[in-house]
């Protein structure tokens, strides 16, 4: 498991948690810190898109260097 699916499965279980919280501050917690998942899921997306391009751009520049 990467680390995005890591992320999107911990959002999932805390919105679970959420579901079945009857205190509405808790409940509020479990939802906010699924956001933030969430976005950490996103994050690691953009991360790894940019690494790849990265990477290819180099790749790329080697080629044309001839090295």
């Amino acid at each position: 498991m990467d680390r995005r699916d890591s992320y999107l499965f911990k959002a999932a279980e805390l919105l679970e948690l959420s579901k079945n919280e009857h205190h509405a501050e808790f409940k509020a917690e479990f939802e906010n810190l699924a956001l933030a998942y969430l976005r950490l899921a996103e994050q690691a997306k953009q991360k790894d898109y940019l690494d790849i391009a990265s990477e290819t751009a180099a790749a790329q520049t080697r080629r044309r260097s001839g090295t």
